[in-house]
Formats: structure tokens, C-alpha cells, sequence
């Protein structure tokens, strides 16, 4: 049976997927993602991780991404995607962050990226390709590239940063 995992799926369920958050949602596996506790080395033949690497600290997405890597097996695939910094910095350096509600651009600009809080989730890192792929890369993934976001994603493509690399 293949094993397929969707990480930090909150309330979004994919058929065919273990899908795995801390929330508990109905069709929700609960565990920690950051360790996988329940799936042994080389178990996982595909991981899906949306928007969820930004919720932990840099010390735990290198945890995370550890043992991610672990669960997969040899050859397999994992996509993440994350918030691509990049954009949002161009908008604010060139001055097309409004004030809303009294909220200078950059007031706006840091809680989009690490303040605000949503149903327990606040984010604590920020990545651009690079970054992430860094990160990825000392976890031991392979073939790092970026590319269109999967057909279940339920992201902007112009504001994430859609990864796939191989184990």
C-alpha cells in the first residue's frame, strides 16, 4: 500500500492521503509533524507539506525536515509550499503596501509574515527559495527545484514558493 502524507493539512483532507495536523479536524490524523513518530524510516512514498513549515521556529524546520527525510523512502518525492517573501518585500519597497485600518506598511508587512495569528497558527520564519532550499539541502533532499504548484493546492502560485525534491 502506497503511504502518502498530507503535513499540516488543517482542515484541508486529499483522498488517498494520511492527512496529519495538531488540530483536530474530522478526517484528521493528530500528531506532531515536526517528528512523525508513527511512521517508521523509509515507510513514506510521498510527502505533501502546505503552508506549515512557517509555524515552527529555524531549530525545528530542521528538525522537521530531518525526519521527513527519514520517513521517506530512497527515491521519493516530497513538495512543500510555503509563502514566498520575495513578493511582498518588492510590494513594500516600492510603496504599494497601503495603510488599512490605521496599519502602517510595515506594521502590515511584519504581522502577514510572523504576527498574526490564525486558529493557534502563528508563523515564526519567512523563506525565498534559497532559503528554503538550504534548509532541505542540509536535511539531505536532493534535486531541489522550484515549480508550479500541484493540482490540489489551495495557494496563490504568485504569492507561495512551490518545492519538489527527491529523498
Amino acid at each position: 500500500m502506497e503511504i502518502k502524507l498530507n503535513l499540516g493539512c488543517h482542515k484541508t483532507i486529499l483522498p488517498g492521503f494520511i492527512n496529519i495536523d495538531l488540530v483536530p479536524f474530522e478526517g484528521v490524523q493528530i500528531e506532531d509533524i515536526i517528528y512523525l513518530k508513527s511512521f517508521e524510516n523509509n515507510s513514506v512514498d510521498f510527502i505533501y507539506a502546505s503552508h506549515c513549515l512557517h509555524t515552527f521556529s529555524r531549530s525545528n524546520v530542521s528538525i522537521a525536515l530531518k525526519n521527513w527525510y527519514r520517513v521517506l523512502k530512497p527515491g521519493s518525492q516530497i513538495i512543500i509550499e510555503v509563502d514566498n517573501m520575495v513578493p511582498i518585500m518588492q510590494q513594500y519597497l516600492a510603496g504599494k503596501i497601503p495603510v488599512i485600518d490605521g496599519i502602517l506598511p510595515m506594521g502590515r508587512l511584519v504581522q502577514g509574515f510572523f504576527g498574526k495569528d490564525e486558529e493557534g497558527m502563528r508563523k515564526y520564519i519567512a523563506f525565498d527559495f534559497e532559503y528554503l532550499s538550504m534548509f532541505m539541502t542540509e536535511a539531505g533532499f536532493k534535486n531541489i527545484k522550484q515549480i508550479n504548484k500541484p493540482p490540489y493546492s489551495r495557494h496563490c502560485s504568485q504569492t507561495n514558493i512551490c518545492v519538489v525534491a527527491i529523498k
